[in-house]
């Protein structure tokens, strides 16, 4: 019997008090509706704010410090602390509209949103992350081990999306492949010991074809930056060579879709990405209309009734 766990990772928060669990309630209710046959209750991860507002792991520091920093900003200067070089005419008139589409820009996807990018990207804030993610997914697999196999389906967005490559990586992954995390059993101070543990079990079940990855549905990719945190890789690209996505547990030789990467022309912080691997019509990039606006665009692909349509249908065809 295959079992079929469906795990959902969000990614940047660009709003003050993210309610990160409500954007994934109406995929949440199309899989439910559709039927599919996942465990249930679906692996919903929440990493980078608190639970009920407390605070129990280093991750979740982050929302907290990145509203104090707005705040800090936002106050009046002292007297005398600020000076200004006007332009030719003595003012700094600017396009008032463009002006204040870059001063919200600015305000919710740099400030609240950007620097949980940088917050991953970074030794400590890498492992924080790694480390809450990580536990929830394994501890979900740990739930539904019952069957003979278990077929992993993950939806994530933005930086989720970096976060669920490299956890795919951490499973699937070689020595030799230069992603930007080598597999926990080279680095064991790279997750906790727990983490450790399950790691090593589950890398066990997917070299055995216990654990296989069904799909990886991808929302504004941010790979293309994300690439750049190894230097092994950074040689790769530049010679012109492409990734290998077996390592992530892609099936180069299948003929239907596997990894769909959702993007929309309209934001900023979501890319096309599969030319970054090695050609397979296993992966496909799928532009999709999400938002009007950078912002709105870049939080819009939960909600968007076609692009959780084509979710959907494509988990339904990976789980029949």
């Amino acid at each position: 019997m295959t079992t079929h766990v469906l795990v959902l990772i969000h990614g940047i928060t660009p709003e003050p008090e993210p309610r990160v669990l409500e954007q994934y309630s109406e995929l949440v209710r199309a899989v439910e509706a559709a039927g599919l046959p996942f465990v249930k209750p679906i692996c919903q991860v929440e990493w980078g704010v608190p639970r009920n507002g407390q605070i129990t792991r280093p991750d979740q520091y982050l929302s907290k410090a990145e509203r104090a920093v707005d705040a800090l900003l936002d106050k009046p200067a002292p007297a005398g602390s600020e000076d200004s070089v006007p332009g030719r005419d003595g003012h700094d008139w600017g396009i008032p509209v463009v002006r204040q589409v870059i001063n919200r820009g600015r305000e919710r996807l740099v400030q609240f949103g950007l620097s949980d990018a940088l917050y991953y990207a970074a030794p400590d804030g890498e492992k924080a992350v790694r480390d809450t993610v990580f536990e929830q997914v394994f501890g979900k697999l740990e739930a539904s081990e019952d069957g003979d196999s278990i077929h992993l389906h993950i939806v994530a967005h933005s930086l989720g999306v970096t976060v669920a490559h490299d956890f795919l990586y951490a499973l699937f992954g070689t020595a030799d492949a230069h992603f930007p995390t080598q597999p926990d059993e080279e680095d064991p101070a790279r997750l906790n010991d727990v983490n450790h543990a399950l790691q090593a079990k589950w890398r066990g079940h997917a070299r055995a074809g216990r654990l296989v990855l069904g799909t990886f549905i991808s929302f504004a990719s941010q790979l293309p930056m994300f690439v750049m945190r190894k230097q092994a890789l950074v040689e790769k690209l530049a010679r012109g060579e492409t990734l290998d996505p077996t390592v992530i547990g892609i099936d180069a030789a299948r003929t239907t879709v596997q990894w769909a990467i959702f993007h929309d022309s309209d934001e900023l912080l979501g890319f096309p990405s599969r030319a970054l691997y090695r050609d397979t019509r296993a992966i496909a990039d799928v532009s999709m209309n999400s938002g009007l606006e950078p912002l709105g665009a870049h939080l819009g692909y939960w909600r968007k009734p076609a692009i959780i349509e084509r979710c959907v249908a494509l988990l339904r065809q990976n789980t029949h």
